[in-house]
């Protein structure tokens, strides 16, 4: 498999809607020293044929294959992670937009975190845009949308509380990759599985502006959620899902292969929300 700088990890489903205008954005980049690897998980539209177009007109536009169908973001995204080399990586979803310096941001922020923290593991994410389906803007910070410190993300606890990083943002080194793979079953999602990892094991740092457009829409993945007190009231309304996303993530915090602590986690579980709540 052809090694580049920069691996642009991007797994597709059912996004003819959207794909087009996300690799246009892609290419359009300041900074071109990266390859582009799609793996489609089992689209039933047009998106296979957009892939190929793109495939035959760039070289660095490469259509991962598989017989493996559907595998979900998650695994989707890992799969990728474990079959390309490459000094860095990038995951991109498959209905944003990148603004042009978000790759050129991004490798700067990472190249000076790695100059401090030389051979460690390194994870850099940046803010986002929050827009509609259209592209007119939600709100200007992701972070702010979400009440959500971009610090969090420097303390295993805080990160698995009130986790600021957005998987689209990401970059990591092959540091990073090589303490993240493979990925637990238990894992809730692939970008906060790596982060977990890079938290303890290396350093993560941040670019403190939006590098893309956050497309939200009725098939989002997870998506943006706006944070306030009602957010919290309806949280605790459904008390069964409150327990079974607290114990889903517990359980992939046990899968780590390193330890933490059940009662420090409580602990700053309450903390963080009281936080957001009167602020």
């Amino acid at each position: 498999m052809v090694n580049n700088n920069i691996a642009i990890l991007l797994s597709t489903y059912n996004s003819e809607e959207y794909l087009s205008e996300q690799i246009n954005s892609i290419i359009s980049q300041t900074v071109k020293e990266w390859i582009l690897y799609i793996r489609d998980d089992g689209s039933s539209d047009n998106t296979f044929a957009i892939i190929s177009n793109y495939c035959r007109l760039f070289d660095n536009i490469i259509h991962i294959k598989d017989n493996m169908n559907n595998l979900g973001a998650k695994k989707s995204f890992i799969k990728l992670l474990s079959e390309v080399e490459s000094p860095y990586y990038m995951f991109c979803d498959h209905d944003d937009v990148w603004l042009p310096e978000k790759i050129e941001k991004t490798l700067h922020k990472m190249k000076e975190a790695e100059s401090k923290n030389p051979l460690k593991p390194v994870l850099v994410f940046t803010d986002l845009i929050v827009v509609d389906r259209n592209l007119n803007i939600i709100s200007n910070s992701m972070w702010e949308y979400q009440k959500t410190n971009p610090l969090h993300s420097k303390d295993v606890y805080t990160l698995s509380i009130s986790n600021p990083i957005t998987g689209c943002t990401i970059m990591i080194n092959r540091a990073a990759k090589d303490v993240s793979v493979p990925m637990s079953s238990k894992s809730l999602m692939h970008d906060l599985w790596i982060a977990l990892n890079v938290s303890h094991y290396g350093y993560i740092d941040f670019v403190n502006e939006p590098t893309m457009l956050y497309r939200q829409h009725n098939r989002n993945v997870l998506g943006a959620k706006k944070v306030s007190f009602l957010y919290y009231f309806f949280r605790l309304q459904s008390i069964n899902k409150l327990f079974s996303d607290n114990f889903e993530l517990y359980q992939m915090l046990r899968s780590l292969s390193f330890k933490v602590n059940l009662y420090k986690l409580i602990y700053y579980k309450l903390k963080i929300v009281l936080i957001k709540l009167f602020t």
